[in-house]
Order: structure tokens, then sequence, then C-alpha cells
């Protein structure tokens, strides 16, 4: 939305406060659910991590597609908070696999790689959602975005067998 504000504000009616409160509003929910999503990924251990979590990022893909049909400032904010609810919370889990994948000495380093490329994509977001030809099609993209993540995540995001000898000697896989 902040790359596009005044395409965003005119298609919506929206005002600055809206536009600021839309623009902010996915990450609150990530607040109230990360931790009880950690723990219960704590608990139910490599599968949930994987399925589950493809399974909450395909939801968002979902709410990510159904905000190009709303039709007002209302059902903009709360489909964009609902696609918060599923996709923030999911961010508990890449230390979970870097945890498992990395041996302790290099856990600085890794995770300091996902932190940039956080920070690397978010930039290209703001760099380029403008080029976008209009916010129907920028927001097409972002829901095909998330569908390839939710893919990309139900294929790849697994944790290493049990005596691998990968990661940090801590079974990170609860269960």
């Amino acid at each position: 939305f902040a790359s596009r504000p005044l395409d965003v504000m005119a298609q919506y009616g929206m005002d600055q406060a809206q536009l600021t409160a839309i623009s902010s509003i996915a990450v609150l929910p990530g607040a109230f659910f990360s931790i009880a999503l950690g723990n219960w990924f704590d608990k139910h251990g490599s599968r949930g991590v994987r399925y589950v979590g493809a399974a909450l990022i395909a939801l968002a893909a979902c709410c990510q597609l159904w905000r190009v049909y709303a039709d007002s400032y209302v059902a903009l904010f709360a489909i964009t908070f609902l696609s918060g609810t599923f996709f923030l919370p999911t961010q508990v889990l890449p230390a979970k696999l870097i945890e498992a994948w990395f041996p302790r000495r290099q856990m600085g380093t890794a995770m300091g790689v996902f932190g940039a490329s956080a920070g690397v994509g978010i930039m290209a977001v703001f760099a380029f959602g403008s080029l976008f030809p209009s916010t129907t099609v920028a927001l097409l993209s972002c829901a095909a975005g998330f569908a390839c993540v939710a893919l990309l995540w139900a294929a790849f995001a697994k944790l290493p067998e049990r005596g691998s000898g990968q990661g940090t000697g801590i079974d990170a896989r609860a269960g």
C-alpha cells in the first residue's frame, strides 16, 4: 500500500490515517499468535513445521487474492488483518529450521543472512510496487508471491532426519 499511496487512497476512498492503519494492521496478529504457534510447533514436530506452515501461508495467499476483490476500506482492512493472522505467526518457523540445519557457531551468520534477505525483499517491494500498472495488478502479484512461497515451503521446508549430524545437535523436532 505504501508504494502506491495515492492510487490506494483513491481506489478505496481512504485518508492518510486509514492508509497508515491498513499498512500496519497485518503485523498485529503476529504479536498475538506467534508465541502460541511457536509453542504448538515445538510440540508437534517437523510435519507440523512443513505442512501446517505451508497451509497457513496458502491461506494467507487466498486472503491476498481476496483483497483484489475488496470493494471498500472496511473489507480491505478486515482481509488484510486476516492475511496477517495466517502469515505473520509463521515467521517463527525459519528460526526453527535454521537451528536444525546450522551448527551453533554458525547461527549468528545464518540468522543474519535470513534477516538481510527479508530486508532486501521488503526493499524490493517498495522499489518495484509503483511499477505495476494498477493497484489490482500489484495485489495480484502479492497473491502469486504468497502462493509460490507456500509451494516452496511445502516442497523444501523440512527438518533434517534424526542423527544426520546437521544443526546444533539439539533435536528441533519435538514429538
